[in-house]
Parts: C-alpha cells; sequence; structure tokens
C-alpha cells in the first residue's frame, strides 16, 4: 500500500461493498490472475512509481482498467486510444 490514492481507496472501499472487491493483500487460496479474469473492472491506482503493473495485468485479463493517477503519461499513448478500452 503506497501512494496517496490507495490508502483513500481502502478507507473508501474496503468491506463495505459485497460486489467489489478490495484487499491489502490477496487472501489465501485465492488467485490473483483468476480474480481478475472474473472482474468487469480492475482499478488500477497510482502508486510512487512511474507506471503500474495492474495496467497490463488488468488488460492481459481481459479486465476494464479504471486508471487513477494524475499527470501520468499512459503508455504507447502514440499508438494506442486508450479512452476506447479504459476508464
Amino acid at each position: 500500500m503506497h501512494g496517496r490514492i490507495r490508502p483513500l481507496l481502502f478507507q473508501h472501499w474496503k468491506e463495505k461493498d459485497k460486489d467489489l472487491l478490495v484487499y491489502e493483500t490477496v487472501p489465501e487460496g485465492v488467485s490473483y490472475h483468476e480474480m481478475l479474469k472474473k472482474s468487469k473492472y480492475c482499478i488500477c491506482p497510482s502508486g510512487h512509481e512511474v507506471a503500474s503493473p495492474r495496467i497490463a495485468e488488468a488488460i492481459y485479463a481481459e479486465c476494464v482498467p479504471v486508471l487513477i493517477s494524475q499527470h501520468y503519461v499512459l503508455p504507447f499513448s502514440d499508438v494506442l486510444n486508450w479512452e476506447s478500452f479504459s476508464v
């Protein structure tokens, strides 16, 4: 849990909506990648790094990336129309 956005997400959503799964760590016995594949939308908050691997993981899992960041240049933005497959 790093960056300014993630603690706010946990405070707002953790254990408050049964349809929105928010974990600090993935529970034992739960596959992170299978959880992504079952999801329609995947929250991809920024952290301290320039890029988050969650964006690529969401796309790979055919999950709509929900990008929460400020002043972030999306990867391959010169060839990808991010507005067509992300929120």
